[in-house]
């Protein structure tokens, strides 16, 4: 209530903030976030070494982060119907947190940053059906590594995707697949 100004990482937030703390508009400035400068893409045999190192064989999609707004549930369930149509076909969960056991699904727990770009790098897509984001930053960092983003039509995701993303609705399965 005193701040002169207050900084908003996208107008969903901006919104949240004048809907739920009951500020007024005019105080609030949205100022974007940005990937690190090291999110670019990586080279081949890099990506080759990363994947070698967590035992990614082959192609797969990717999933970041595994907190209960991550919806890895539906994720997994999307997965699971894609591997009849796409043999071979892995996914790949990086972050710590509980997952539900899936044959294909590869977990990531620990890494480097940098290693983090080769996975956005080699990854078919990234899968990002988020249930709440203030901004989303994965999907930028997938961008600025030339991954290909499948993202939700809620909350900031359509703001920061644009139309640079195939939208879907993050509470169905089917269009998540």
């Amino acid at each position: 209530k005193e701040a002169d100004r207050v900084i908003a990482v996208s107008n969903a937030t901006k919104e949240d903030i004048v809907n739920y703390l009951k500020m007024p508009e005019d105080k609030i400035k949205v100022i974007y976030e940005a990937a690190d400068p090291m999110f670019i893409p990586q080279g081949n045999s890099y990506i080759e070494s990363i994947k070698n190192k967590y035992k990614i064989y082959g192609e797969y999609l990717l999933a970041v982060g595994t907190g209960p707004r991550k919806n890895l549930d539906r994720v997994i369930r999307a997965y699971e119907a894609l591997k009849p149509k796409y043999k071979g076909l892995k996914l790949v969960v990086a972050g710590k947190g509980k997952l539900a056991e899936a044959r294909g699904v590869i977990r990531v727990e620990e890494f480097e940053i940098k290693e983090l770009a080769a996975l956005y790098s080699g990854a078919k897509a990234l899968v990002y059906p988020s249930l709440y984001e203030g901004f989303g930053l994965p999907i930028v960092e997938a961008f600025a590594c030339s991954c290909p983003v499948v993202t939700s039509n809620i909350s900031s995701m359509p703001e920061v995707a644009a139309d640079a993303a195939i939208l879907i609705d993050p509470s169905d399965v089917e269009s998540i697949v």
